[in-house]
């Protein structure tokens, strides 16, 4: 059974996503680690407007056959990393960034202090999405990353804190798409 209180975080920050436009609506998903298992969401339900019936209890290894397409990555990300949460979006402006570079570098002020100089942007260079390992191993060493043309995974010692670096992340982004137009 699932805290109420958990249901309650992952309930608000799936619909916070949902309303800031970084997810579509049954894509991305959000995981905390409980006990010795994941609370992740289930394949197919939409983040923005989660029910109870929308979250399952997963393993930190093995499989959940309901449990989101994602939950490899989760795995792999609780493994080798301190995350306690891990928030997976579609943040629009990070998206578009990913598609014409290699890694972001953020130019205002706030993204450098609170999720790094440098943004990971991976690709296996043949237009698949990258392993779960290979985003885990990146996330030894950052609090964000996006894969090419899909979307970031943030993970944080919170769900909260990994909400705040997802939209640090769009924030950031959208002040340098906004200056790479400006200056084109």
């Amino acid at each position: 059974m699932i805290p109420l209180s958990i249901l309650k975080e992952l309930k608000k920050v799936g619909s916070l996503l949902w309303q800031r436009g970084l997810i579509s609506y049954q894509a991305g998903n959000i995981s905390i680690l409980y006990r010795n298992s994941i609370i992740i969401k289930k394949r197919g339900a939409p983040l923005g407007f989660l029910k109870n019936k929308d979250l399952v209890i997963a393993p930190l290894k093995g499989e959940e056959l309901e449990a989101s397409s994602e939950l490899p990555t989760h795995q792999a990300i609780y493994k080798k990393t301190d995350a306690k949460a891990i928030i997976h979006s579609h943040p629009p402006h990070a998206v578009i960034l990913s598609l014409i570079l290699d890694e972001i570098n953020p130019v205002d002020t706030e993204a450098p202090i609170l999720i790094g100089n440098k943004i990971p942007v991976l690709s296996d260079g043949a237009g698949n999405s990258c392993s779960p390992e290979e985003i885990a191993e990146v996330l030894k060493d950052h609090k964000v990353v996006i894969v090419k043309g899909h979307g970031s995974f943030a993970r944080g010692k919170s769900l909260e804190e990994a909400f705040s670096i997802t939209t640090t992340l769009e924030h950031s982004c959208y002040v340098l798409w906004g200056l790479m137009v400006a200056s084109s």
